[in-house]
C-alpha cells in the first residue's frame, strides 16, 4: 500500500493567529485517491506570555509563572469550536470542543498515559505543562493535535469520487479558555500561533460504499434549582449522551481550569426519557456509583481510564450520562434532584451542564 502525503494551508493565511480569529481549510485530494481514516492532524507553533502585576508589557513565559492548560485537553484547548463540511453540507458543528476531548481523554486513558502515549505528548497532555509551555527558541513550542472531528472519526476511507471537497473550519479560543495560571501575581495571559496548517495522508482509491461519520452534537444549559429538567432533541441518529458540569462563577477566569469537569454535591436521583416516556436507563440513579457506571458507558471507556474516586472528588473527573440503542429525532430527558441539604441551593451556585451527543451521518 503507497501512502501519500497532503497538507493545507488557512484560507486566510496570516503571519500569525490570535484568540477569537476564525480559519479554514480546504481539504482536497487529487481524483483516484482517498482519506486515509482518522489521519488528519493539526500542527503548528505556539508562543504564550504573561503580563505581571505591575506592568503592562507581556514577557515570555517561564516555569515562574505556572501557567496550564488542562491536563486532559492539553493543546486542543486552542480551538473553541469546529465546523466540519462535505461538499458544502455541514455534517458536524462542535462548540465547547476542548471540554468534550477532556471527557474523551479520561475515558480512553489512565492518568499516565496522558504523558507517556506518542499522541498524547504532541499534544501536550498530562501534569507539568508550565515546563512544556515555555517552549525552546523563542519561547515558542511546536505541537500537533489530532482533531477528534467527524472525518477523523468514519467507518473507511474517505473517498475523492464522495468527498470532493472538505471544509474544516475553527475558532481559536480566548486565552482564559485555554490557559490558567496559579500565580497570583500574573494578571493577563496571551498568546500567539504560527506556521498552522492540516495534514492527512491518502491511498489509491478502492470500492466506494457507504461511509458512516461518527458525529459530536452539543447542547449546552444551565442547572438553576434543585429539581432539574434537562432536555435535548438531535436532527441525527444518536445512542449516547455524556454530560458534564462547571459552576458559571468559575468560568473564564486566569486562575481556574475552564475545562474541568466539577462535581454536583449532593444528587439524590438522575432519571433518563425519551419522548418522556421510553427510560434508556431501565431505572433510576440513586447513587453516585451509578451515576459512574453509566457515565463510562455514554463515553464507551476502556479498562484504563481516569475515572478514579480521588480525581471525581477533586471535580476534574465528574460526569453523567448514559447509552441506549440507536435513536433520531426523539427528545431526550435527563431529570436531576438534588438535595437543599446545607444551603446546597443551585439557584445560587448555577451549573452550566454541557450535553454531548454521540451520533452518525451516513453519506
Amino acid at each position: 500500500m503507497v501512502l501519500y502525503y497532503n497538507v493545507a494551508q488557512p484560507q486566510n493565511i496570516k503571519e500569525t493567529y490570535s484568540p477569537f480569529d476564525q480559519i479554514d481549510f480546504l481539504v482536497k485530494m487529487p481524483a483516484g485517491r482517498e482519506y486515509k481514516q482518522g489521519s488528519g492532524r493539526l500542527s503548528g507553533n505556539l508562543k504564550v506570555q504573561v503580563v505581571a502585576t505591575g506592568s503592562t508589557n507581556p514577557v515570555d513565559l517561564n516555569p515562574t509563572h505556572q501557567v496550564n492548560v488542562s491536563q486532559f485537553c492539553g493543546l486542543h484547548g486552542l480551538f473553541r469550536s469546529f465546523t466540519t463540511s462535505v461538499n458544502d453540507q455541514t455534517v458536524e458543528n462542535i462548540a465547547y470542543y476542548p471540554r468534550w476531548i477532556a471527557m474523551k481523554k479520561q475515558a480512553e486513558n489512565a492518568q499516565t498515559q496522558l504523558f507517556t502515549s506518542t499522541e498524547n505528548i504532541s499534544e501536550l497532555t498530562g501534569l507539568n505543562t508550565s515546563q512544556l509551555l515555555c517552549g525552546g527558541a523563542g519561547g515558542k513550542v511546536s505541537f500537533n493535535v489530532k482533531p477528534q472531528i467527524a472525518i477523523n472519526k468514519s467507518n473507511g476511507n474517505l473517498p475523492q469520487s464522495k468527498f470532493v471537497q472538505i471544509r474544516v473550519m475553527t475558532q481559536l479560543a480566548s486565552a482564559f479558555e485555554c490557559f490558567y495560571t496559579t500565580n497570583t501575581n500574573v494578571t493577563s495571559i496571551l498568546y500567539t500561533v504560527d506556521d498552522l496548517q492540516f495534514t492527512w495522508y491518502e491511498q489509491n482509491q478502492s470500492n466506494a460504499g457507504d461511509i458512516v461519520l461518527n458525529t459530536c452534537y452539543l447542547n449546552k444549559q444551565t442547572v438553576v434549582s434543585n429539581h432539574t429538567n434537562l432536555n435535548l432533541f438531535c436532527p441525527n441518529v444518536y445512542d449516547a449522551v455524556s454530560v458534564s458540569f462547571i459552576k458559571q462563577d468559575d468560568l473564564n477566569k486566569i486562575e481556574t481550569d475552564n475545562n474541568a469537569n466539577y462535581m454536583v454535591q449532593q444528587i439524590q436521583r438522575i432519571e433518563f426519557t425519551l419522548n418522556g416516556n421510553d427510560a434508556p436507563v431501565s431505572y433510576p440513579l440513586e447513587t453516585y456509583q451509578d451515576f459512574s457506571v453509566n457515565y463510562k458507558k455514554s463515553l464507551m471507556a476502556g479498562d484504563k481510564n481516569c475515572f478514579s474516586k480521588s480525581l471525581i472528588s477533586l471535580g476534574q473527573a465528574f460526569g453523567i450520562g448514559c447509552s441506549f440503542p440507536t435513536s433520531v429525532n426523539d427528545k431526550l430527558g435527563i431529570n436531576i434532584d438534588i438535595s437543599s441539604d446545607n444551603n446546597n441551593i443551585m439557584s445560587e451556585k448555577k451549573y452550566d451542564a454541557y450535553m454531548y451527543v454521540n451520533g452518525y451521518i451516513t453519506l
